[in-house]
């Protein structure tokens, strides 16, 4: 969003933050501006320096062979963005022109290489159903892997896609995926943590398992977290 004839256009609102965008634009303004605009909270501006919006970066991204990562990467390419993707099977990955490193989050493979130069990272893996062994301990050793190599490497941000806060008292998945936004935030200094229900497209895991359940079991008790409201 941003600030228009004094006026607050918002588009993007993640909890109480609202997220606005402009040149020059002075704090004191846009404070003034949000009071008016919600007089009955309390509210303040702080701006992040981020002279690199609108040039060309250098991205990395985790998870380019999946549903969300594959839809990202032509979209990374026509705004004329160098990219990377790290996979853990470059054989199996059909990825076109881009640059593509080899290794893997949970032994900490390629991560150097794969980072080395970049301005942004993509993290869009997760373990659940994808990885053998607990997948909450292995999330999490990905996620600190991953952190302490875009510190060494000096990546200024990771865009992290999680799942919308449960409405009770959640599933692990989801709090695993809670704690994951949460460690990646500590390796650079300017995290970004998206979050979404399930994505629908016809190659997404959370997709592929509904499709399976469905047509696999006519009937089934429902999970506690079966009522978390989705978008």
């Amino acid at each position: 969003g941003r600030v228009e004839n004094g006026r607050l256009r918002v588009t993007g609102r993640a909890d109480d933050v609202i997220i606005t965008g402009g040149e020059n634009l002075s704090l004191v303004a846009v404070e003034a501006t949000l009071s008016v605009r919600f007089p009955d909270l309390a509210c303040a501006a702080f701006a992040v320096d981020d002279r690199q919006w609108g040039q060309a970066l250098h991205v990395a991204v985790v998870g380019a062979t999946g549903a969300v990562g594959g839809a990202l990467l032509p979209k990374l390419l026509e705004n004329g963005h160098a990219v990377k993707a790290l996979v853990r099977n470059p054989a199996q990955a059909s990825l076109g022109d881009i640059e593509v490193v080899e290794g893997d989050v949970l032994s900490g493979a390629g991560l150097g290489a794969a980072l080395e130069g970049v301005d942004v990272a993509y993290y869009l893996i997760h373990s659940m159903g994808r990885s053998p062994g607990d997948f909450e301990l292995n999330d999490r050793i990905g996620a600190e892997n991953f952190a302490r190599a875009a510190e060494s490497a000096g990546v200024r941000r990771i865009v992290y896609l999680g799942g919308l806060p449960p409405s009770g008292g959640g599933s692990a998945h989801l709090s695993s995926r809670a704690e994951v936004a949460e460690i990646l935030a500590t390796g650079v200094p300017e995290p970004v943590h998206a979050r979404a229900a399930m994505v629908i497209g016809a190659d997404s895991a959370s997709f592929t398992m509904l499709s399976q359940l469905v047509h696999r079991l006519p009937l089934m008790v429902g999970p506690k977290w079966i009522d978390t409201r989705t978008q």
